[in-house]
């Protein structure tokens, strides 16, 4: 398996290196959707992903992410080279993302936070956003360490669940949203997990996980194919490293590498600071792990003398093909 994928990466890498793309790039994505309202900016429709893939398969030579960071360590990244990435563990990852990179025989490396494959609830910001949109009460409030902290959020809007990609707020709810999005960040798990959970009493929302916004178990994690997904560390919990105590970094690292490894028994090679948030002190423990490298959330190519520990990505959003290229043609 690993060396006919060489062997075809080095006969993609002769037919098409004369056409000089504008150079390496990770691609980020976290989920295969079909959205009208993305609060987040987090899907990829099925149908522009798989556009992605067939014009990445033919223009650029998609690698698995640890032999991308081989060969930039080595000087001897070609400027077509591209890897893939998923963010966080969605279901759709596995059902949807899985089998389309199968059929083209392209790879892709998933980050996974494993203490969250939990098909029964969603990730936390999906929660916060379910329920403040669907909140029965016009006002919601948490305590927290400077104090009680309220929000009110009105009447529903029917504006509410319209939200373009990175738009700014336009309705008191989402403007709520943000607002306790960034009051939860720097909490703990358990912290953050009892504050949803009191938004959804005091919302009177029930608790369940939408099919299109689910987690993957650690079952279905287990299931993709081998030599067309591989693993990444994620931490345990997805959480700000920067926001909290170096006992705490450490330990949801390298439990969670060690869980990731877990799932199908094979060595992790690589990590991804979640939210994009890393220190020099979080990066030394990630190196300490004996990881090849890690990607943050910085936009742009990976460059000459880009970090192996802080490499950059490009956050893929809702193109279709054309839109991809001309993407790519500008970094």
């Amino acid at each position: 398996m690993v060396r006919s994928l060489i062997r075809r990466i080095s006969e993609r890498a002769f037919s098409i290196a004369s056409r000089r793309p504008a150079g390496p790039v990770i691609l980020m994505y976290h989920r295969i959707a079909e959205e009208s309202y993305d609060p987040w900016g987090l899907a990829v429709s099925a149908a522009n992903f798989g556009q992605q893939l067939d014009w990445l398969a033919v223009n650029r030579l998609v690698m698995p992410l640890h032999m991308l960071i081989e060969l930039h360590a080595t000087g001897k990244l070609p400027r077509n080279a591209c890897a893939i990435t998923f963010d966080d563990g969605y279901a759709c990852n596995a059902r949807l993302a899985a089998p389309m990179l199968a059929e083209r025989s392209l790879c892709a490396t998933f980050f996974l936070a494993t203490r969250l494959l939990d098909p029964e609830r969603e990730f936390w910001w999906d929660d916060l956003e379910r329920i403040v949109t669907a909140s029965h009460a016009k006002r919601l409030a948490l305590d927290g360490e400077r104090g009680r902290e309220e929000w009110e959020i009105g009447p529903p809007n029917s504006g509410d669940a319209q939200r373009h990609r990175d738009a700014p707020p336009a309705t008191a709810r989402q403007e709520a949203i943000d607002a306790i999005w960034r009051f939860l960040l720097p909490q703990s798990p358990g912290a953050i997990r009892a504050q949803i959970d009191d938004l959804r009493r005091q919302a009177a929302v029930a608790q369940g996980a939408r099919a299109s916004h689910r987690p993957m178990s650690a079952e279905e994690a287990a299931a993709l194919p081998l030599g067309i997904i591989d693993f990444g560390g994620h931490t345990l919990h997805h959480i700000s490293l920067t926001d909290r105590p170096a006992d705490e970094q450490l330990h949801e690292i390298t439990t969670g590498l060690a869980e990731c490894a877990a799932l199908r028994g094979e060595d992790i090679a690589t990590f991804a600071y979640p939210y994009g948030h890393y220190n020099a002190q979080n990066v030394d423990i990630v190196k300490g792990r004996g990881l090849m490298g890690a990607c943050s959330t910085v936009y742009g190519p990976v460059r000459r003398g880009s970090d192996i520990f802080a490499l950059p990505r490009i956050a893929a959003g809702p193109w279709n093909a054309a839109m991809l290229q001309a993407m790519l043609a500008r970094v």
